[in-house]
């Protein structure tokens, strides 16, 4: 929700990051919440999946934090470095 909130303040919208981290946390919260039914409840299953939510959403508030317009679909913080430093090392170096 903080993200959600802090987003709209900052872009006027929602921040449709999609990160893979995020994907990840998804996936997993969906297996958790499916695997009761069948197999009976897995407590680390529980905790893996809240951590993975956890650390997917404090990267976005990352994201947040280092971008300053609206991105739609950025894969996560390491590809925003990793394009940053391609941007860099395609202008040469500083007089």
């Amino acid at each position: 929700m903080l993200e959600n909130l802090l987003a709209w303040r900052r872009y006027r919208r929602l921040s449709s990051f999609h990160t893979v981290l995020s994907k990840i946390a998804g996936v997993l919260l969906s297996i958790y919440i499916g695997t009761p039914v069948h197999f009976g409840h897995w407590n680390w299953l529980l905790w893996l999946a809240a951590t993975a939510s956890l650390i997917a959403s404090a990267e976005e508030l990352w994201l947040l934090a280092l971008l300053p317009q609206w991105r739609a679909d950025v894969k996560g913080v390491w590809w925003l470095r990793q394009v940053r430093i391609s941007r860099r090392s395609r202008r040469g170096p500083a007089l």
